[in-house]
């Protein structure tokens, strides 16, 4: 559907194919497959997850079609799921049949079984701004509850942990960044200032290649790795707090922002 000048892309789940494109499994491993975590993921909980929630965010947006939406939450939970880092999640979901099953995703596209870290990291940030999480690991509990006939007077806080990851995974994307920006414009700015810089920092945050780094923490050392990154955010705004010349820097003003 068209929404201004942005393509939302979603796919009614439900609709079943003239043609079989799982017939390749043949007829043992296909039923393997429907018996495993990725037939119930497909039939019960891939359709009912909120895409109409996240389209609302893409109405005034411009520019390029949107990844399917129903495969972006969908990823987000497989991914906590299985306690992935983001590269991982990524991989899985260009080469894993399991996953493409789950998913609904029977083509061999770039555009359907391909996502970027910077799309994964932009839509995790927007599901987290807007509510989604919890909206989406709400239902999907009901979901399972229903499907499992659960005592629901017997809570477990599975889903709030997921939820919390999701958020320490995000955090730990925005810190990263915005050290990372400070860190070029300094050393564009003010060298000498750079070069006054622990080596240790500026090997974990200088390199265009250290923010791919921080995608290899899986969702359960993202506390962990949160505490360690706001450290370091902490430091580096004491240590520059008396230079004015660095307190001008809008990437600087940033850091406390961010702080």
């Amino acid at each position: 559907m068209l929404h201004g000048d942005c393509v939302i892309h979603t796919k009614d789940h439900k609709q079943g194919y003239l043609l079989d494109p799982w017939h390749y499994l043949g007829p043992k491993r296909r039923m393997l497959m429907e018996e495993s975590w990725a037939g119930l993921f497909r039939e019960e909980i891939l359709n009912n997850l909120p895409a109409h929630e996240l389209a609302k965010h893409f109405e005034d947006g411009i520019g390029r079609p949107t990844k399917e939406l129903f495969t972006v939450l969908g990823v987000q939970i497989l991914q906590h799921m299985n306690d992935l880092t983001d590269d991982e999640a990524i991989e899985q979901l260009a080469f894993n049949t399991k996953w493409h099953f789950a998913l609904d995703i029977p083509d061999e596209s770039d555009e359907s079984k391909y996502m970027s870290l910077k799309t994964l990291w932009s839509m995790r940030k927007l599901i987290i701004d807007n509510g989604i999480d919890t909206l989406m690991f709400n239902q999907t509990a009901d979901t399972l509850s229903r499907v499992f006939s659960v005592n629901t007077s017997k809570q477990r806080l599975d889903s709030v942990h997921i939820r919390s990851n999701m958020k320490r995974l995000g955090r730990v994307g925005i810190f990263v960044r915005a050290i990372h920006k400070f860190m070029v414009n300094l050393k564009r700015q003010h060298g000498e200032l750079f070069d006054s810089l622990p080596q240790v920092l500026v090997d974990k945050y200088f390199a265009k290649k250290s923010l791919s780094c921080f995608s290899m923490v899986k969702p359960s050392e993202a506390e962990r790795t949160l505490a360690t990154v706001s450290t370091d955010l902490f430091d580096l705004t004491r240590r520059f707090h008396d230079h004015p010349e660095v307190m001008s820097m809008s990437s600087f003003n940033q850091l406390l922002r961010v702080l």
